[in-house]
This record gives C-alpha cells, sequence and structure tokens, in this order.
C-alpha cells in the first residue's frame, strides 16, 4: 500500500507542479490520466526490480518455496492497486469538477488565452524564505536574524 502512495503521490505533485508547462495537457480530455500513463515508466521499472530482489531475497535468505512468495507478491500487488485504483477514482471525479468550472474559460479563446498568458515583465518569484529549529538556535552571527551562514549565501 506504501507504494502505492508514493507512487501516485509523486503523480498528483509532479501533475500540480509542472502542468502549467505542458499547456496542451488543458486541451486533452482526463488529462490526469493521460500524465499518470505517460509517467509510469520509472515506477514499472522499480517494481520490477523490487520484486526480482524480494523473490531473490526470499529464496536465498528466507528459505522460502513458491508458495508463500506467491503470497507475499499477491498481497503486495493487491494493496498497490487497491490504493491506484482508489485514488484514480478520487481524481477523476475532482477533474470532473474542475472540467466544469473550467469550461466557460476553455470555451472562449479570449478568455483562454488572457488566464494563461505569460504577462509581461513577469519572472519567477523567490521562494519563501523558511526559518529552521537549528538556524534558530545557534545562529552563526547574531545579526543574521536567524538565518544562518549558508542560508545567507542562497538567499
Amino acid at each position: 500500500m506504501a507504494t502505492g502512495i508514493f507512487i501516485m503521490s509523486w503523480n498528483i505533485t509532479t501533475f500540480i507542479l509542472f502542468s502549467r508547462h505542458f499547456r496542451f495537457l488543458a486541451t486533452t480530455t482526463k488529462p490526469f490520466l493521460k500524465y499518470c500513463i505517460n509517467n509510469t515508466i520509472l515506477p514499472l521499472i522499480f517494481l520490477v526490480f523490487y520484486f526480482i530482489k524480494a523473490v531473490q531475497f526470499n529464496v536465498s535468505r528466507e528459505l522460502l518455496s513458491a508458495m508463500p512468495i506467491f503470497y507475499l507478491v499477491a498481497g503486495f500487488l493487491s494493496g498497490f492497486f487497491f490504493i491506484v485504483i482508489v485514488s484514480m477514482l478520487y481524481f477523476f471525479r475532482a477533474d470532473k469538477s474542475i472540467i466544469r468550472r473550467m469550461t466557460p474559460v476553455i470555451s472562449n479563446p479570449r478568455l483562454f488565452k488572457s488566464q494563461f498568458r505569460k504577462r509581461r515583465g513577469e519572472t519567477e518569484r523567490e521562494p519563501p524564505y523558511a526559518r529552521t529549529l537549528v538556524s534558530q538556535l545557534f545562529p552563526d552571527d547574531p545579526q543574521d536574524k536567524g538565518r544562518g551562514a549558508l542560508q545567507q549565501r542562497f538567499y
């Protein structure tokens, strides 16, 4: 189950963060599904590698026979597919409500262009400063207001 949650959270997070760079996704039906299908190569490679190593370990170190290994793999896969299916069902319902809300914008080309056009002079904003407990308790310089010397180099 944890692997399914990790893979789905990776898909969701990267979709939220990077879908603005792929504007053609806005014109397709079920963009999240297409994004997930497009990004299944790395998780599949990981799962194949993981199962090969898990079976090798169970045979050589745990000295298990074929049936217990089959049960372990089946349990892993059933939990994995359960999480993936529940996540997909949830996000497809959310996708429908987003489509209902965005249909007026998408159907009007001028409004669509004004919503997704990069404004002149707009630059990437600097990431917000996050104060950590260590930098707050042990500042390198008392005048740095909680920022350490390493953090000041990057901001």
